[in-house]
């Protein structure tokens, strides 16, 4: 298979990603109306007996009207609401499994999908010049043709299907009504199902048709695939600059949280953790800041020049160091010990953030 312009290479996934954010997917309408039709006889057919009941039960009311002699608006207006009820019913039967039918076969296509660019208007599509084009295009022509192979078999079916019942239906006068259509009905029933599994094999003809014609639509060229592959495969030494520079801007900004900090529990030595509370701001302490070794010395040092209590807490430090990230709050579970902590610098003077001068 080769597309257009000499392309002759699959579509990368990044390249089927774009097509489908812009709404570029395979997809068969004869797949949809197959499917929905199927399921909208079946339900049909299925719910037969509740249909010819309620109706029966409708229209019964209904020329009970010159008997009851009560024509009066209160008794029209109840018989109406019931008769809009049941119609109800009996339209919800039929239409909540043919939507249902054409929800899922579309979403079996397509899967789950929004694409705002291709709700956007496109003036171009108003064109008229360009819709004459579309009715002489490859697309129209295999519509064109699947209409008419569809009329074609149908007729071909209902006359293999009328032709073999022939003298049954020549003989249907002298059977009773019940029977005759029973029997007419069983008949209709057979033939609409060999002309939806008709459907179904053009529907699936159909469908392999759009999907060939997408593959090829969204084919690429050698240069192109070379193209992306190269700008996804970043080199290491770019990728190991950008990650330090990374690392260097979240310590920078971890770093300058630390004067704002209300206290630091250190380890003593191995692990430092910069916690800040307001009580009239915050629903718990927050770990601002936190890291071993030289970032822990780096954060006790700007701890110390910004006047910031440093306690040691080994256990609550360690704890705090493995379970809090950066900016979290801390669990509920060590609240008694940070709020020890808290106690403890309001004992000395210290209070909370927002509450002491550094």
């Amino acid at each position: 298979m080769e597309g257009k312009d000499g392309k002759t290479e699959s579509a990368t996934p990044k390249k089927r990603k774009e097509e489908r954010e812009k709404g570029n997917v395979c997809t068969s309408q004869e797949v949809i109306t197959v499917i929905t039709l199927i399921v909208g006889f079946l339900a049909l057919r299925m719910f037969v007996p509740l249909f010819y009941e309620e109706s029966r039960s409708s229209m019964a009311s209904a020329f009970a009207f010159e008997r009851l002699g009560t024509w009066t608006g209160p008794y029209l207006a109840t018989w109406f609401a019931s008769s809009m009820v049941s119609l109800g019913k009996l339209m919800s039967l039929l239409l909540v499994p043919v939507v249902l039918a054409g929800v899922i076969s579309s979403l079996v296509q397509t899967g789950p999908m929004y694409s705002p660019e291709a709700m956007e208007l496109k003036f171009g599509s108003l064109n008229p010049l360009n819709g004459l084009k579309s009715l002489f295009s490859a697309h129209s022509v295999v519509n064109m043709v699947l209409s008419i192979l569809k009329v074609a078999l149908v007729v071909y079916v209902a006359y293999m299907v009328f032709s073999e019942k022939a003298m049954t239906i020549l003989g249907l006068a002298n059977v009773p009504v019940g029977a005759a259509a029973a029997w007419m009905f069983s008949t209709i029933f057979t033939l609409t199902m060999k002309v939806m599994t008709v459907f179904a094999v053009v529907a699936v003809l159909d469908w392999w048709f759009r999907w060939y014609k997408f593959e090829k639509s969204i084919m690429m060229t050698k240069q192109e695939v070379h193209d992306e592959t190269k700008q996804q495969d970043v080199n290491p030494v770019v990728k190991k600059a950008q990650h330090k520079k990374f690392r260097e801007l979240s310590l920078l900004r971890m770093m300058s949280e630390v004067p704002n900090a209300t206290v630091v529990v250190t380890n003593p030595t191995h692990v430092a953790i910069a916690i800040q509370y307001d009580p009239e701001k915050m629903a718990a302490p927050r770990v601002v800041a936190k890291g071993l070794r030289l970032v822990a010395e780096r954060i006790k040092r700007i701890a110390r020049e910004n006047n910031v209590p440093v306690i040691e807490k080994p256990e609550l430090a360690r704890a705090l160091y493995k379970h809090v990230r950066v900016g979290s709050e801390i669990p509920s579970k060590f609240y008694e010990a940070v709020a020890s902590v808290l106690a403890y610098l309001h004992k000395i003077g210290r209070g909370l953030a927002g509450s002491y001068a550094k």
